[in-house]
């Protein structure tokens, strides 16, 4: 079973799968107080897993690179 949660005002949420991936999604502030390192240290370290791991989440990397 998927799980999420959303703020009572739906400006923020957080989506949970049952294969382990999360989503957040938010303002700029809300993500970057969420996220520890921020979007882009995220971007990175999910793009190293990506690599590792191939398939679906080596595609979402590739959509979704860090900022330059």
């Amino acid at each position: 079973m998927d799980f999420a949660v959303a703020l009572p005002d739906f400006s923020a949420a957080l989506l949970v799968t049952t294969d382990g991936y999360a989503q957040l999604g938010g303002s700029p502030a809300f993500v970057r107080g969420a996220v520890n390192g921020g979007v882009d240290d995220a971007r990175t370290r999910f793009g190293r897993y990506a690599k590792k791991v191939g398939g679906v989440p080596l595609t979402i990397a590739a959509r979704y690179p860090p900022l330059p």
